[in-house]
């Protein structure tokens, strides 16, 4: 579930231009600024995958599935 957006002020930050605009197209982004949301946003989703992934290593992992897999012909 995706946290509501906080609006803040404004921030003077140095980024480079060329990841800044990988990111702003990769994200489909209309402005730097939803850019850098949408990135920060994703930072705190791989966040939250690894700590469930850290939860499921504490209690054993998962055990691997019983049918067989296809293969490819």
């Amino acid at each position: 579930m995706t946290k509501p957006r906080r609006v803040t002020g404004r921030r003077n930050v140095q980024l480079n231009q060329d990841k800044r605009g990988a990111a702003k197209a990769a994200r489909g982004a209309i402005s730097r600024s939803s850019a850098v949301d949408a990135t920060l946003e994703l930072i705190d989703f791989r966040t939250e995958v690894f700590q469930g992934l850290d939860a499921l290593a504490t209690v054993g992992g998962f055990e691997p599935a019983k049918q067989a897999r296809r293969t490819a012909r």
